[in-house]
């Protein structure tokens, strides 16, 4: 990613409002773990990590935007959220480093896809939800290649062992377990 796209995000995220968490994770809260280590791929202005840390997660809470990064901080009032500012297209977590859970929503990169599958530790969870196809029906300038064909949802972890998933109109999610 460039100087320009961390400077885009940094302005994009002084100038967002307030994040509400994911719903669907939301929903899926009960089926997770009461605590363990998180990770939170792209995590924006921090709503995800904000609900995980509530949970009993320590999070390791992950994005290019330093405003970002700065917001989710600010939602946390103790040490259990750590932000980490990073290039997502060259993630710099060394081999072997593995979460109880890891989280990525609304963020697809494709070459990002197993590596995501493998940070989750051994029965631990991941939870990924991005935009489908229907998607870019209402927003014909977002890039095709940020989003899921339809049904694709089903086939991105196969060494993952599914626990729920769905599509919406625009959106598609999966929970699933490490074997």
């Amino acid at each position: 990613m460039s100087r320009d796209d961390r400077r885009r995000w940094d302005e994009r995220h002084r100038t967002d409002g307030a994040a509400a968490p994911n719903a669907t994770l939301a929903a899926l809260l009960p089926r997770l773990p009461r605590s363990g280590r998180a990770l939170d791929v792209a995590c924006g202005a921090g709503a995800n990590a904000e609900l995980l840390v509530r949970r009993g997660f320590r999070v390791d809470a992950v994005d290019v935007s330093g405003e970002a990064l700065r917001r989710a901080r600010s939602r946390v009032d103790d040490r259990s959220l750590v932000p980490i500012q990073m290039d997502l297209d060259a993630p710099a977590i060394r081999d072997g480093a593995t979460w109880d859970l890891v989280v990525c929503v609304s963020f697809l990169e494709r070459a990002l896809l197993d590596r995501l599958a493998r940070w989750v530790a051994p029965g631990g969870h991941l939870f990924f939800e991005t935009f489908h196809r229907g998607h870019l029906a209402g927003r014909p300038h977002f890039r095709p290649e940020w989003v899921l064909e339809r049904d694709e949802i089903r086939t991105l972890f196969p060494t993952l062992e599914p626990l729920a998933r769905g599509e919406t109109d625009v959106r598609a999610f999966v929970l699933a377990r490490a074997r």
